[in-house]
C-alpha cells in the first residue's frame, strides 16, 4: 500500500477511535441527549438549573477528551511521517562504484612503463572503475618473490621475470604488451662525438664501427643486448669496442669520470647522461633503428590464473585503460607528459620530457600479446643470469590475446550502481522538522492535560446539598 495512504488510513482509524472511546462514556446518547431520559411511574422528575449546567460542562469535558485523544494519535503521525520521509526517501546521489586492485611493479617511477603511467595519470584506470594501489618491492628483483607469494593479484613485469615465473609453472597470464622497441639506447660524449665525426644519421653498421676501440659503459645484464646489436649487422661487440660493466646507479659516474666514452643505458640514466652529462644519441634502438630488434613483446600487463577467471571483466577493464594510455601517448605529447607527471611527481620534469620523445616510437600502437613473442625475449635474457627454459611449457596457457580483444571490442555493459548511498539532506530535514511538531503537539496536550481539563466537574453547595 502507497506511503500516503497509510498515514491517512491511520489519521482516520486515530480520530474514530477517540470518537468511539467519548461516545463510550454515554452508551445510547446522543447529541442534545446527555440528560438522563428517565421514566417515573408516578412522576417526572424536571432538570434543575444546576443539573443542567452540570450537564454542559460534562458535554464540554467529552468533546475536549475526544479532541484531545485525536491530537495525541496524530501527534505519534507526524512523528511518524518524519521518520518516514527522513529514512525511507530514495537516495538522489551515489558514488561511483570502484575496484581495488593491487598492482606489482618491480620499480615505481620506471619510465619504461610509460603507458602505465600515462593511462594512471590521466585517470583512465579510474574511468573503469579501477583504483590502483601500487606494490613496489625494496629492490626490483624480489618482485619474482612477491609475484610467486601472490601478494598482487596483477603485475607490469619485464621479460626477464615473468620469463622466469612461466618456466615454474607460476600461474600468471600475459594480458597486455607495453613496450615494442628496446629502452636501452647508444649514447656517446660529445667531446668524442665530435671528435670522430660522428653521424646519427648515417647507416647502422657505419655508426658501430665509429666506436671501433671506445670503452662503453654497460650495466651486468645488458651485454647480450649490446652482442645482439652489433650482430644485427654483423659485427662481433667484442672486438670493436671495450664493455666496462658498471652497475645501474654507478653508470653515470664512471661516464662522468672519463672512465667509458660512451654508455648503453636506460632510464633513469639514460636521461641524467642526455640532460646533464652533455651525451649525444648515437644508435636509438628506441626509436626503432635496429630493424631486427624491434617491434617485440617487451614488457606486459600480467594477471594471476585465478584473479582473471574472477574477475575477468576488471583485467579487461585495466586493459583497455592501457590501449588509451598508448594511444595518448602517440597522440598528444604534451597531455602525456602532464598525466606522467600527475602519476610520479617525484621525476624531473625536464628528464620526463626528454624521454617522452625518446620512448614515445617504443610504445606499441595497441598492446598486443602473443606465444610467439616469448622466444625472441628469451634471446635477449640477461647475461648475468641463466636464462629460464620454456620446453615442455603449455605458453597458450600462459598468454591470453582475447582479453585484449574484448577491451577493444564493443564497450563493457554499464558497471552496477554504488552499493554505497548519500542521502541528501533534505530527508534529515524532513525527519527533524516531523520530529519536531509530533514533540511539540505531544508537550502541548501534556500541559493541558495537566491544567485540570479532565477533572470532574465540580458540583456547586447547591447540588451537594441537594
Amino acid at each position: 500500500m502507497p506511503l500516503g495512504a497509510t498515514l491517512a488510513e491511520g489519521a482516520g482509524v486515530a480520530l474514530a477511535d477517540g470518537a468511539a472511546e467519548a461516545t463510550l462514556g454515554a452508551p445510547g446518547v446522543g447529541e442534545g441527549e446527555l440528560e438522563p431520559q428517565l421514566s417515573h411511574p408516578a412522576s417526572e422528575t424536571r432538570m434543575t438549573g444546576t443539573e443542567h449546567s452540570m450537564s454542559r460542562r460534562t458535554r464540554t469535558s467529552l468533546d475536549g477528551a475526544m479532541v484531545t485523544r485525536a491530537l495525541h494519535r496524530l501527534s505519534f503521525i507526524a512523528l511518524f511521517l518524519g521518520l518516514a520521509f527522513g529514512f525511507a526517501r530514495p537516495a538522489v546521489a551515489a558514488e561511483p562504484a570502484h575496484t581495488s586492485v593491487r598492482v606489482l611493479v618491480p620499480d615505481g617511477d620506471n619510465l619504461q612503463y610509460l603507458a602505465f603511467w600515462a593511462a594512471q595519470g590521466a585517470g583512465y584506470f579510474a574511468d573503469e572503475g579501477i583504483d590502483i594501489e601500487l606494490v613496489v618491492p625494496e629492490l626490483p628483483a624480489q618482485a619474482i618473490a612477491k609475484a610467486i607469494a601472490g601478494e598482487a593479484p596483477v603485475a607490469v613485469l619485464p621479460p626477464p621475470q615473468y620469463l622466469e615465473l612461466i618456466a615454474d609453472r607460476v600461474p600468471i597470464v600475459l594480458v597486455a604488451n607495453l613496450l615494442r622497441n628496446d629502452p636501452i639506447n647508444l649514447v656517446v660524449r660529445r667531446s668524442v662525438f665530435e671528435q670522430r665525426a660522428m653521424n646519427a644519421a648515417a647507416p647502422l653498421r657505419d655508426r658501430l664501427m665509429s666506436l671501433q676501440g671506445l670503452r662503453v659503459g654497460v650495466a651486468p645484464g645488458p651485454p647480450t643486448r649490446l652482442r645482439a646489436l652489433f650482430a644485427s649487422v654483423g659485427l662481433d661487440a667484442d672486438s670493436v669496442v671495450k664493455m666496462v660493466v658498471r652497475h645501474g646507479k654507478d653508470q653515470n659516474d664512471a661516464f662522468a669520470h672519463d672512465e667509458c666514452d660512451a654508455l648503453f643505458a636506460h632510464t633513469p640514466f639514460l636521461e641524467k647522461a642526455l640532460d646533464d652529462q652533455d651525451a649525444v644519441m648515437l644508435v636509438n634502438q628506441s626509436g626503432g633503428d635496429v630493424p631486427a630488434l624491434a617491434m617485440r613483446q617487451i614488457h606486459g600487463l600480467v594477471a594471476r590464473r585465478e584473479y582473471l577467471d574472477a574477475h575477468r571483466s576488471t583485467v579487461v577493464g585495466m586493459t583497455r585503460a592501457l590501449v588509451r594510455g598508448e594511444k595518448l601517448v602517440h597522440a598528444d605529447l604534451a597531455a602525456t607528459e602532464e598525466a606522467v607527471m600527475h602519476a610520479l611527481p617525484s621525476l624531473e620534469r625536464r628528464h620526463v620530457h626528454t624521454m617522452l620523445h625518446v620512448y614515445q616510437p617504443a610504445v606499441p600502437e595497441t598492446p598486443v600479446v602473443g606465444t610467439d613473442g616469448l622466444a625472441p625475449a628469451l634471446a635477449l635474457f640477461p647475461a648475468s643470469r641463466t636464462p629460464p627454459s620454456l620446453e615442455g611449457i603449455p605458453l597458450a596457457d600462459f598468454v591470453d590475446p582475447t582479453v585484449l580483444a574484448e577491451a577493444m571490442g564493443a564497450p563493457s555493459a554499464p558497471r552496477p550502481p554504488a552499493t554505497r548511498v548519500v542521502r541528501p539532506p533534505a530527508s534529515w530535514l524532513s525527519l527533524s522538522i516531523g520530529a519536531f511538531v509530533g514533540l511539540v503537539v505531544y508537550v502541548l496536550l501534556r500541559r493541558k492535560g495537566g491544567s485540570g481539563d479532565h477533572q470532574e466537574p465540580k458540583r456547586s453547595a447547591s447540588s451537594r446539598t441537594g
